[in-house]
């Protein structure tokens, strides 16, 4: 899978945009579903993001807002889309299951829980 992970410095201003190389770094990779999940753990600050394209249709955006929880957006673009604020826990059955090609419910995986908001596109 590929991945760009941004990471912003713990002290950075406020600003309408930022800039790669400027305001953060942007890394890219080519990984597997566990490297991804290392990735993830190391998004820190406020704003950093981990962009995962998880196949032709669908990608995952994890990042963290300022009270640094971690949201994650799911976009299948002819099937699915989803975005929640999940525990650090709920990340990896997602990522395991975008890797494997799994379909996405109304429910998080692994869990009883609903998704924030989410739309099934096309039905």
């Amino acid at each position: 899978m590929k991945c760009i992970l941004h990471k912003f410095p713990s002290d950075i201003k406020e600003k309408v945009f930022y800039k790669a190389g400027e305001d953060y770094e942007a890394s890219e990779y080519e990984v597997t579903s566990a490297e991804v999940q290392a990735l993830l753990r190391q998004l820190v600050n406020e704003r950093d993001s981990l962009y995962v394209d998880v196949s032709e249709d669908g990608v995952l955006l994890f990042h963290l807002d300022s009270d640094k929880c971690l949201w994650v957006e799911i976009t299948y673009y002819s099937s699915f889309w989803a975005l929640s604020k999940i525990t650090w826990g709920m990340a990896d059955p997602i990522i395991d299951g975008a890797s494997q090609g799994q379909a996405f419910s109304s429910r998080i995986p692994s869990t009883n829980t609903e998704w924030d908001a989410y739309s099934f596109p096309g039905r």
